[in-house]
């Protein structure tokens, strides 16, 4: 959950390359599991991360020097540029073994664009990243606000709810994209006296069914749009 994520994901989107974003909290046998399975060549790790896979990894740390990454990505096949594949997307797995669709360029573009034109966002955003990147809702927010030119705002978690209240608020966030369970939260640390994030022009609930009077409070109590 930090800017080099996103960095690396443009980045293999121009080098031709498919990702395969992966939970950082999960252990080195899962990780293990999935990279065997997708026949990944490279995996990105969270400074500190255990790893003794068969694969190739780099150790994304406060200093990283990305002189060091060439010499891997260098030798990754290029894809053709015709129908560019460039990300498998994981499934929750709540019904079985998590699933990974390949998803193309041009589907995430197509993303990008139903976003801005049906949830308004645009260069002038800055979009409050309160979830996991991970999480497919959140990277794909993230990267679309990216696309288009705008800030993102990275907020990962744990933050109890009063203090991403504030910081939302102080960093002038427009836009942002929650679970219920995250407006639960919020909505139990306001005072109901009016919106406590009055700026954010676009709420986006995600992840689960948020119910008609959680919808109404959010709007009342949350964000007036």
């Amino acid at each position: 959950d930090r800017p080099e994520h996103l960095e690396f994901l443009f980045g293999m989107a121009r080098l031709g390359a498919v990702f395969v974003p992966i939970d950082c909290r999960w252990t080195s046998g899962e990780k293990e599991r999935v990279c065997a399975y997708f026949h990944a060549k490279l995996l990105l790790l969270n400074p500190g991360d255990s790893w003794n896979g068969g694969i190739e990894a780099i150790e994304v740390s406060d200093n990283w020097n990305p002189a060091n990454v060439a010499p891997q990505l260098s030798a990754m096949s290029r894809a053709d540029a015709n129908g560019l594949p460039l990300a498998i997307y994981l499934s929750s797995g709540t019904t079985g073994r998590p699933k990974g669709p390949l998803l193309t360029h041009a589907n995430l573009h197509s993303r990008f664009l139903i976003y801005q034109n049906s949830l308004r966002l645009n260069e002038q955003d800055r979009f409050a990243c309160v979830t996991p990147l991970y999480f497919s809702a959140s990277r794909g927010f993230a990267m679309c606000i990216l696309h288009a030119g705008g800030t993102i705002v990275l907020l990962p978690p744990p933050i109890p709810a009063r203090e991403l209240i504030d910081a939302i608020n102080e960093s002038g966030c427009t836009s942002a994209s929650f679970v219920p369970t995250l407006i639960r939260r919020m909505l139990g640390e306001h005072g109901r006296k009016g919106p406590c994030l009055p700026r954010l022009r676009t709420l986006i609930s995600t992840g689960a069914v948020l119910n008609p009077q959680e919808r109404e409070e959010a709007l009342r109590y949350l964000s007036p749009n």
